[in-house]
């Protein structure tokens, strides 16, 4: 019974003796870890919930843009606010860019007015003055005749021509084929001398005949000149030509506008105060929540704080507290086995 005993004293002893050396080794530490949920209060949690939470919606949008001006270009600034296919859209920007506007094919005619002489006609082309309506600026293109009227006539004073009559002498000359005697009126030879220039005569008339001159000779020939005059008939005559032309290349600008669908917008906007105040509820929660967390566990921070901050004494209170309680277990196991080796003897 006796050896029993002491069997088991050692063995106390011993792990007594390891404990110590765990507890006040040098390589000892007293670890402290709460482990679970992390909860984050404070500020930090605050700035994650007032994090900026941006709601991207995409408004249907429309661009205008107005035909190319050169001038101010005031009657093509884009309206405030625009309607289309039953949908009501405001305008958000504007600018205005530069631009070029292509030649077009396109229709064109003009009249022109002549006065013409005798049976003269108006010529098959014309190059003729346009006027672009886009711009109002000028330029030509040659278009082919459609038509002719001769809205009236007159007669013209203004007609003269020289004549040049050969073989000249006492008895006669000749005027082209003609024979002439001498003396004699030109003026009454006036079909003649029509003829001989290649005039109609319903055109032109000879009113006069005089000599320019006196006779020379030419090639061996004598020859005298003289000069007719008379009228000419004259024609007030208007053509129309047209055809298709193209346009030509306008350098200029234009108005670019953008608008954006109201009723989109709108509905954006409440959309965003929605989530705004959705947000605004949700921070209020969890702010309560952070709070009434942050002072459960206020108390619990603060003591492992404390014993973060104090750890040295803690252990060095544990293994003298721990050494004491052992030393006072062992010194009663003394005694009594001192109590009962007495009590035998």
């Amino acid at each position: 019974m006796i050896n029993k005993r002491k069997c088991s004293l050692k063995y106390f002893l011993g792990a007594l003796a390891l404990t110590l050396f765990c507890v006040g080794g040098p390589n000892s530490r007293l670890l402290v870890k709460a482990q679970g949920t992390e909860i984050k209060t404070g500020i930090e949690a605050e700035t994650e919930i007032e994090a900026e939470v941006e709601v991207e919606t995409e408004a249907e949008t429309v661009i205008y843009e107005s035909p190319v001006f050169t001038d101010g270009g005031e009657t093509f600034l884009p309206r405030e606010r625009l309607e289309r296919g039953g949908k009501e859209y405001q305008l958000v920007s504007t600018k205005i860019e530069p631009a070029v506007k292509e030649g077009t094919k396109t229709y064109a005619s003009a009249v022109v007015p002549y006065v013409l002489e005798g049976r003269q006609e108006p010529p098959e082309k014309a190059v003729v003055t346009l006027i672009d309506d886009a711009t109002g600026g000028e330029y030509e293109r040659e278009l082919p005749m459609l038509e002719a009227a001769e809205k009236d006539s007159f007669w013209d004073s203004e007609f003269s021509f020289s004549v040049t009559v050969s073989g000249y002498d006492s008895d006669g000359f000749l005027l082209g084929e003609t024979e002439i005697p001498a003396g004699s009126d030109l003026v009454l030879y006036g079909k003649e001398l029509l003829k001989y220039l290649g005039l109609p005569e319903d055109c032109y008339k000879v009113e006069a005949v005089e000599w320019d001159g006196e006779c020379y000779e030419q090639d061996g020939i004598l020859c005298r000149n003289a000069i007719a005059s008379g009228v000419k008939r004259m024609r007030n005559v208007e053509v129309k030509y047209g055809g298709q032309v193209q346009t030509p290349e306008v350098q200029g600008r234009k108005y670019v506008g953008i608008y954006e669908e109201i009723t989109a917008v709108t509905e954006e906007k409440e959309t965003q105060e929605e989530q705004e105040e959705e947000e605004q509820a949700d921070i209020y929660e969890i702010k309560n929540s952070a709070h009434e967390l942050s002072q459960e566990e206020g108390f619990f921070r603060k003591a492992l704080h404390w014993m973060e901050k104090h750890l040295t004494v803690i252990v060095f209170g544990a293994e003298f507290f721990l050494a004491s309680f052992l030393a006072g277990v062992l010194f009663w196991l003394l005694y009594r086995e001192n109590k009962r080796k007495r009590q035998i003897s």
